[in-house]
């Protein structure tokens, strides 16, 4: 197999203005892009709702898929997703006590997901990962939560087209898989990972994630820096004896000297602002000059490695 690589993915983020789609291959040399398109949408071919149905016009919405991912009709095809962020809730809820059944933490966190977000708890669909327990015995999970009509019929649609999802989860998740094996895990790390029209704001204790924060306001909002500094904010009110000692910015940003300085006016931090060619070489990234054209791609990049690991 070319270059050496022993598995092959496919990935794609769904945004409101675009289906962005790569192939990646593993290899000793370590991810290597194969393919990578960016295909625009109309305006009316998606509207994003926690409840109602997405895809309005569904013809325009698959076309956009197979030609991102340049897939072919007569075949099956296995991808990684990234949802948009603005249809997924993520939250870390804490729970005094848990049940032994998996059945009956399932429902207790979607009652708690009801209670903080309003997600009724008969149509929830929630995924969740255990973060430990407190001192003071309080257990913590990281709760991702979504409509199942809404993602069920992300899910049917691509099916009816013979693209099967294997794995599924927010863009955030998938911007974060990309970035994540350069983010150290001593000590008190935050990870900021900013898109066009929401942020997410990560923090790892000793490589454990404490405590995490989504905003629906990103680059397209003049005062997204006022919630990132609201974020910061609250972090540390709620955890007044761990700041943030390195904090990591990964997403669509220019220019990176700027925005370093920028963020290091947040607090007494190291701040850096992550390289995407040193997770893929430029050899690597078929032809991208510029680290931001990488950057686009990251969650579509981070879903397909999903899928081959």
């Amino acid at each position: 197999m070319r270059h050496g690589i022993r598995k092959i993915g496919t990935g794609i983020e769904i945004t409101k203005s675009a289906v962005n789609g790569v192939t990646v291959g593993m290899g000793p040399e370590g991810v290597r892009l194969l393919k990578r398109k960016r295909v625009p949408l109309p305006d009316d071919v998606l509207r994003f709702s926690y409840r109602n149905g997405n895809i309005l016009k569904k013809d325009l919405f698959i076309q956009a898929v197979r030609e991102a991912i340049d897939g072919e009709k007569s075949r099956d095809i296995t991808i990684g997703m990234g949802l948009p962020n603005e249809i997924v809730k993520m939250s870390i809820q804490e729970f005094q006590e848990l049940p032994q059944e998996k059945s009956e933490i399932e429902r207790m966190i979607v009652w708690a997901m009801e209670r903080s977000f309003h997600f009724p708890e008969k149509t929830t669909k929630i995924s969740w990962h255990p973060l430990g327990t407190r001192e003071n015995g309080v257990k913590k999970m990281f709760v991702t939560a979504c409509d199942f009509a809404v993602i069920r019929e992300y899910e049917e649609v691509l099916k009816e087209n013979r693209i099967f999802a294997q794995v599924i989860c927010p863009s955030g998740i998938a911007q974060y898989n990309f970035y994540a094996e350069k983010v150290p895990v001593e000590g008190v790390v935050a990870f900021l990972g900013l898109f066009e029209t929401c942020f997410g704001f990560f923090v790892f204790i000793d490589g454990e994630l404490s405590f995490y924060q989504g905003i629906r306001k990103g680059l397209s909002n003049r005062r997204y820096l006022d919630d990132i500094d609201m974020c910061f904010d609250f972090y540390t009110g709620k955890n007044p004896d761990q700041e943030v000692e390195r904090l990591y910015i990964g997403g669509l940003i220019d220019p990176r000297e700027k925005t370093r300085e920028l963020f290091a006016s947040f607090g007494n931090m190291e701040v850096t602002v992550m390289d995407e060619f040193s997770l893929i070489g430029k050899e690597r990234a078929l032809g991208m000059n510029k680290r931001e054209d990488l950057a686009a791609y990251a969650p579509s990049i981070g879903a397909a490695r999903m899928v081959i690991k």
